[in-house]
């Protein structure tokens, strides 16, 4: 069995063997990349001439897979076959003017969200903006399919030369993320939807009976993939404020989707922060993990904060409260104690006055 360096050099020497003649001349490079949660993985590149963005097509799964003892040309057929998919008139040599070109692409524009403390590395060269836990990262999809999305990050470089601000840059991918048909569906539909194929009720659409729910709800979008960044949008925010009937946590179950829970449903925080937990630890993919901290969003103030840190301010405030009044309380007992004792005073000091008459 081959090691790992093997391995890459196995598949390229030969993967041209498996692709169409076009590709004779292809130029086949590994890069290490950068992925949520700073996470490394190492990309095939195969780039024809004339070609200045394709795709990066991972091979840990295929590592994996060789491991487990599946054939190495099959395996090299597989990824042959996958760059032939990325193959489209969408992404060919104009893509390159296409992206210097920010009115042209920015309403291609998604925002992404991650974990700022967990993506300090990946950040570093990503234009980005903090929101509570979270930043958010800016990205160009050249391609958009249930399947997939083929993508690049908005670096600095790449803002600097189209010359455009930060703010304005998120005001535009925001405007663009709200025509990927944002979904708020309850869970149980969307459980439905999952295990039957129908198309979940979308909540967000208006529906007469959209707050009788009580339960769990989920908000994604359209191809349920990297939709998590629909928390940013402060008109859904409130309108799901509406729809649940008043505040709300955050379960940033993954990237993809956040799973919402009225605060009005009696589960405690606590409980909420282990179920995020024990799904990131056993469900989901450290590459596709949103965040271990559950979100509060306060429908008065259009405010969402860190769930856990909330609880420990407002029980501080209440313990400052709960010392102020204290303080007022014991001030006036002072006040009350001196009076009494001023009084008490001028008593014994006119009888001691009424005495001496007497004695005189």
């Amino acid at each position: 069995m081959m090691n790992r360096k093997e391995f890459q050099q196995y598949l390229q020497e030969t993967i041209k063997d498996f692709l169409p003649e076009s590709y004779a001349d292809a130029k086949i490079t590994f890069n290490e990349v950068i992925k949520n949660n700073d996470t490394h993985l190492t990309g095939i590149s195969i780039a024809r001439p004339g070609e200045h963005v394709v795709p990066n097509i991972y091979i840990e799964n295929f590592w994996n897979d060789y491991q487990n003892g599946k054939n190495i040309d099959e395996i090299v057929g597989d990824i042959a076959d996958m760059r032939i998919e990325y193959d489209t008139p969408g992404i060919g040599p104009e893509v390159t003017q296409k992206l210097m070109n920010y009115d042209v692409v920015k309403e291609s524009l998604q925002i992404r969200l991650c974990d700022t403390q967990e993506n300090q590395e990946r950040l570093s060269n990503l234009v980005h903006t903090e929101h509570s836990d979270f930043s958010a990262t800016y990205h160009v999809n050249l391609q958009e399919t249930e399947e997939g999305t083929a993508s690049m990050a908005v670096t600095q470089d790449l803002l600097k030369t189209w010359g455009v601000s930060v703010d304005q840059l998120h005001q535009d991918a925001l405007a663009a993320d709200m025509n990927r048909n944002p979904m708020f569906c309850d869970m149980g539909s969307m459980m439905e939807s999952m295990m039957f194929g129908a198309e979940p009720k979308n909540l967000l659409d208006g529906n007469p009976d959209q707050g009788a729910g009580m339960g769990m709800y989920c908000l994604t979008n359209g191809v349920k993939i990297d939709g998590a960044g629909l928390i940013l949008q402060g008109n859904i925010m409130q309108q799901i404020g509406e729809i649940v009937g008043g505040d709300f946590y955050i379960l940033p179950s993954s990237c993809h989707e956040v799973i919402v829970v009225p605060e009005a449903v009696d589960i405690e925080l606590k409980e909420l922060s282990a179920m995020v937990q024990q799904i990131n630890r056993t469900e989901v993919s450290r590459e596709d993990c949103l965040s271990d901290h559950v979100q509060h969003y306060d429908r008065k103030e259009a405010v969402m904060e860190n769930a856990e840190k909330r609880a420990s301010r407002l029980e501080k405030e209440k313990a400052e409260t709960k010392v102020a009044k204290k303080s007022i309380h014991e001030r006036l007992g002072e006040k009350k104690q001196q009076s009494a004792a001023k009084k008490a005073e001028k008593a014994v000091n006119k009888a001691v006055k009424k005495d001496k008459g007497q004695e005189l």
